[in-house]
């Protein structure tokens, strides 16, 4: 499926913060698209922009390092993901243990869906409640998780489009160069930047 989605992250000190993103997911593989100017500070859009952090694609497959994109520099970086099988088994154990039961019949996300309490026995100091979609074969809409100290975060899923999707979907561009790390893609973007204001600066002065 494919999903424009929101992370909503409140904290009783410093408030909230809505982080908008884009998800496809097929068969254990995922790709988010994350622009980071539209949730961090108005001053900061310039820089991100100048850096080429304007927008960010991770890609995951399974077994794979994960794939940070920076579509603007057309370069990207791997972060080996450790202990991923060790993650999911005990992942696949906690689900297990989750004891689900049936609140009301709502409209979430801007569909009809059934909202459930989540509980385990070490959960006694959060609540948690996930709206599933019966039109969409019970998949996951929205997830909200409040915890004791008055914070929250909530996902939530709109605009789902349950579909056959193109491989290159969960594939980098050819043309885009891979680097070391994230360190390697800012000094390259600022010789890029250096140069080219260079070149701006030369063509102000008449030649000889």
């Amino acid at each position: 499926f494919t999903s424009a989605g929101e992370l909503e992250v409140t904290n009783p000190t410093t408030g909230s913060a809505k982080i908008p993103f884009g998800i496809a997911m097929d068969q254990g593989k995922m790709r988010m698209d994350i622009n980071p100017s539209k949730f961090v500070d108005p001053s900061m859009k310039k820089e991100l922009s100048s850096m080429g952090f304007d927008r960010v694609m991770l890609i995951y497959y399974p077994g794979h390092p994960l794939r940070v994109v920076f579509p603007s520099t057309k370069m990207y970086v791997e972060a080996p993901l450790t202990n991923t099988t060790a993650i999911q088994q005990e992942t696949g154990n906690q689900a297990a243990r989750i004891q689900k039961t049936f609140v009301a019949d709502e409209v979430a996300a801007g569909v009809a869906a059934k909202r459930y309490r989540l509980a385990t026995s070490s959960t006694n100091n959060q609540s948690a409640f996930v709206w599933e979609a019966p039109g969409m074969d019970h998949m996951p809409v929205k997830l909200s998780v409040n915890n004791a100290n008055g914070g929250n975060f909530t996902f939530t899923f709109r605009n789902i489009q349950q579909r056959q999707l193109d491989p290159r979907v969960f594939g980098v561009p050819a043309n885009f160069t891979k680097r070391e790390n994230v360190t390697e893609v800012i000094k390259e973007v600022a010789l890029a930047n250096m140069k080219k204001n260079l070149e701006s600066l030369s063509s102000q002065f008449p030649t000889q």
